[in-house]
């Protein structure tokens, strides 16, 4: 499971409902579930990082949106074969969405479910 969050689009916001995802998974005889959760560029968690985004300025959607992608991309490739689900939560649902109108065809055979949850 991947997840793209919204706002504050930062990981670690995220973190009890990723583990309680992944219990009520596990619960439901799913066995044992890799969640995943992506931040955004503009919200660095690391000193450096912050220093770094400082001073090359604010990424804007459009490259928020390219960043995800890679990274779905990239989880997608670790993943062949098993497959994933995307979870998008807000602005991490059209983040999810740019995704998947770029992925290739054989990117989205990789893809199980989609869960987009919007206000």
């Amino acid at each position: 499971v991947v997840l793209v969050g919204g706002n504050p689009g930062i990981p670690h916001f995220y973190c009890d409902f990723g583990e309680k995802l992944q219990e009520a998974l596990f619960a439901h005889g799913l066995g044992a579930t890799t969640i995943y959760c992506l931040g955004y560029v503009n919200f660095p968690t690391t000193a450096e990082g912050a220093s770094a985004r400082e001073e090359s300025g604010a990424a804007s959607l459009d490259e928020e949106a390219a960043a995800i992608s890679t990274a779905l991309a990239s989880l997608q490739e670790q993943h062949r074969g098993a497959g994933v689900i995307l979870l998008g939560h807000s602005i991490g649902s059209w983040l999810v969405m740019q995704h998947l109108k770029e992925a290739s065809d054989e990117l989205l055979a990789e893809i199980r479910h989609v869960v987009l949850a919007m206000p």
